[in-house]
């Protein structure tokens, strides 16, 4: 529903902020506008996220060379994340409310494309797993081909314990691990290591992230800065998660 109430405020030329995913079907993004206006900002808060950043600034600077291989992942496990909440009843877990990993953890999908670049071919497989019993996607592995001959490997669950966030680049100089559970990323060339840790825990670090979403979102309605996450970007990343859904016949 979240381009439905948009409409609203976007014929009304009002800043708009719309939480990842932007939709749970394409095809809704070609009836709410054809175009991309500049004042809306996606809610994809991992972009401000400072393990992310420290890494746009490795991966810029060639710290490791050229880049070969990428793996990502994210498992977690849903019944834990509300423990007041019966999980089966979260938007997360109904395929009617957009639920499902591969929409729900879209995070990992943008941050691989923002890191090296669009995605040209993809193949897709659903981990079966039903001990959650529910109707959506739980688990999914990926491997993208993106357009500059980089090969990413993308897992995401629901049914994990313990949670597990993390990021390893291969590279022709060394190897990067973001690890953001621990809020640490270990940068490997030759013999040497070099431990940055940037935050004091996984908590602290997306509370910053939330935070400094909402201070650039302010600036769009103050001072008429350009979004950070545009609504191009979510319709990029929404493209490829419809075609994984496609791919694992969901």
């Amino acid at each position: 529903m979240h381009l439905e109430h948009a409409k609203f405020f976007f014929q009304k030329d009002i800043s708009i902020l719309i939480e990842k995913p932007l939709s749970s079907n394409i095809s809704d993004l070609n009836k709410f506008h054809p175009k991309f206006p500049d004042n809306i900002l996606i809610g994809n808060n991992l972009g401000y996220h400072p393990g992310y950043l420290k890494m746009c600034s490795l991966l810029k600077n060639k710290l490791i060379g050229e880049i070969y291989n990428v793996k990502a992942e994210f498992g977690t496990y849903m019944p834990a994340w509300h423990l007041n909440e019966d999980y089966k009843t979260s938007y997360a877990a109904n395929s009617n409310l957009g639920g499902g990993v591969t929409l729900t953890s879209i995070h990992e999908i943008s941050y691989l494309m923002d890191f090296f670049g669009g995605i040209e071919d993809l193949e897709a497989y659903e981990i079966r797993n039903h001990s959650l019993d529910i109707d959506v996607d739980c688990g999914i592995e990926c491997i993208f081909k993106h357009k500059n001959g980089i090969i990413s490997n993308l897992y995401l669950s629901f049914f994990q314990r313990p949670m597990t966030r993390r990021c390893f680049v291969i590279g022709s100089e060394g190897t990067i691990k973001w690890d953001l559970v621990k809020c640490q990323i270990l940068v490997s060339i030759n013999d040497e290591k070099d431990y940055i840790q940037y935050d004091d825990s996984y908590k602290q670090s997306f509370e910053k992230s939330y935070h400094y979403q909402m201070e650039h979102f302010m600036d769009m309605m103050e001072k008429s800065v350009k979004p950070q996450v545009p609504l191009s970007v979510g319709a990029r990343d929404l493209d490829i998660a419809t075609k994984i859904l496609k791919k694992i016949g969901r």
